[in-house]
């Protein structure tokens, strides 16, 4: 083994530069793809000038509503400075909160509430202010409910009554705290929730499965490589089987990978994710299946340009279809055992991968098993 090991770096010290790549490609390129998703996901947001004409609780609860919108970059301004923004195309519309606003809101009247301007360049404005229009509803809904709670006190002779302001301040804990909206239902006797889906193009974990993928597949080319007729002749000369050889360098490259695999771990889990340290062994699962998958898939080629376009092509497929970039519910709802021949389903649901790991395992074992011809087929 020891002469394996120094035989593999004797090679990595004519190719380190392109080895050290695609060692950390799967890191690098997973934060540079998040963050340029996020800056993209800034500049995307759709500019909207807000004015406040008082400071009152019930206005400032309305700003802030619509400045926590993903999709809104919101920006608080006088109103001349905003109309100015605004005839400039700096600004997709602005809206004015007008003074008595929330004295308004008090009595449940919802006529002129809050003032509205757009451009013909206005793209947005129509959605923007059907947003806000709800959030106003909300705001003369709770209100309402507050008169209706009190008279309900007063038809029923409570001691306790609540206030205007304790009514409101309740329901909007309740809003925040509650899942006020869960829908079931089945379709073809399976039974579905409306869970929230989490976005796999901004998934930092699917980003680095598709990438280790590909990396891991370039990084195996040294199995095409010493599968030559030139280099396999040496191997009549040695005591060690060219089976054996390409065994150990696979446990070489295994424990190098695990080990940039945990520093991975560390970095994009401290920036991007809060996962538990149980998920290194579902990461490390996931890692061995790819490496089992690769070195059989580079078994199976002789020529290098060859084995590039398989594994590009191969990885563009796994992505497409593993649901890690794109969701793939339409196609699971048909085919429900899709999600078992999925390689990448367990990694995704944190899971340990087991099925595809054994699979693939057993085919290493027979590979290294059947009979050499010549010791060295």
């Amino acid at each position: 083994m020891k002469n394996t090991i120094l035989t593999r770096f004797i090679h990595l010290k004519k190719h380190w530069l392109s080895f050290i790549f695609w060692l950390i490609l799967p890191l690098i390129g997973t934060i540079t793809i998040i963050q340029i998703a996020d800056e993209l996901g800034e500049d995307s947001k759709i500019p909207v000038g807000m004015v406040l004409e008082e400071s009152t609780r019930q206005s400032l609860t309305l700003y802030k509503s619509i400045q926590d919108n993903s999709l809104l970059a919101v920006e608080k301004l006088n109103e001349d400075e905003a109309l100015k923004k605004l005839e400039k195309h700096e600004l997709d519309s602005v809206f004015i909160i007008k003074k008595g606003y929330e004295e308004s809101i008090r009595q449940g009247n919802r006529n002129r509430l809050v003032t509205s301007y757009h451009s013909n360049l206005s793209f947005a404005y129509t959605t923007v202010k059907e947003m806000i229009v709800s959030l106003i509803q909300q705001d003369t809904g709770r209100s309402k409910t507050a008169y209706i709670v009190n008279d309900l006190s007063e038809e029923y002779y409570q001691k306790d009554k609540w206030t205007w302001d304790e009514i409101v301040k309740t329901s909007e804990i309740v809003q925040e705290e509650e899942n006020l909206l869960k829908n079931s239902f089945s379709y073809s006797d399976i039974n579905q929730t409306n869970e929230r889906p989490t976005d796999a193009l901004l998934n930092p974990w699917g980003i680095w499965a598709v990438l280790s993928v590909l990396c891991s597949l370039f990084i195996f080319d040294w199995v095409v490589k010493e599968r030559t007729a030139s280099t396999r002749q040496r191997f009549f000369f040695l005591n060690i089987s060219h089976h054996r050889y390409l065994l150990r360098n696979l446990v070489i490259y295994t424990i190098i990978l695990f080990l940039v695999d945990i520093v991975s771990f560390m970095m994009i889990n401290q920036v991007y994710t809060a996962k538990n340290i149980n998920f290194i062994l579902t990461l490390l699962s996931f890692k061995l299946m790819i490496l089992l998958g690769s070195f059989l898939v580079a078994l199976c080629f002789r020529k290098l340009f060859n084995y590039y376009s398989f594994s590009v092509a191969l990885t563009l497929i796994i992505a497409i279809m593993s649901g890690a970039i794109f969701p793939i519910k339409d196609i699971t709802s048909f085919y429900q055992n899709f999600t078992w021949l999925n390689p990448f389903h367990a990694f995704l649901a944190e899971e340990i991968t087991m099925i595809w790991t054994i699979i693939l395992t057993a085919f290493t074992i027979v590979w290294y098993f059947r009979k050499e011809n010549d010791r060295n087929a």
